[in-house]
């Protein structure tokens, strides 16, 4: 998974043009400090990235993005840019019964 998130971000990057020089530093960071993959993530040229990191190591990467991208940006609410999430179910179509018994 963690390969294909960065192959998909090299094609963001090299064959969309989608990316942005603080994208890639993200991504580059990310990956540099332990995370298995990382891409962009939503419409691209902005500042939004997805890692996949094993379980547990998460603080240890957030802290080296706070401290190599955040912090010399002096980006004041570090919280709201990064968080962590886990898997969870998708999004779902819910069809209620069409007919109720009282």
């Amino acid at each position: 998974m963690g390969a294909a998130m960065n192959e998909s971000q090299a094609s963001c990057r090299d064959d969309y043009d989608c990316s942005s020089t603080g994208l890639d530093e993200l991504v580059a960071l990310a990956t540099s400090n332990g995370a298995l993959g990382a891409r962009l993530t939503g419409a691209g040229w902005g500042g939004c990235m997805v890692a996949l990191v094993k379980a547990g190591s998460e603080k240890a990467l957030m802290e080296a993005l706070t401290s190599s991208y955040y912090a010399k940006r002096a980006v004041a609410d570090v919280a709201s840019a990064l968080f962590t999430t886990a898997p969870a179910g998708g999004a779902a179509v819910y069809t209620p019964p069409t007919s109720f018994e009282i």
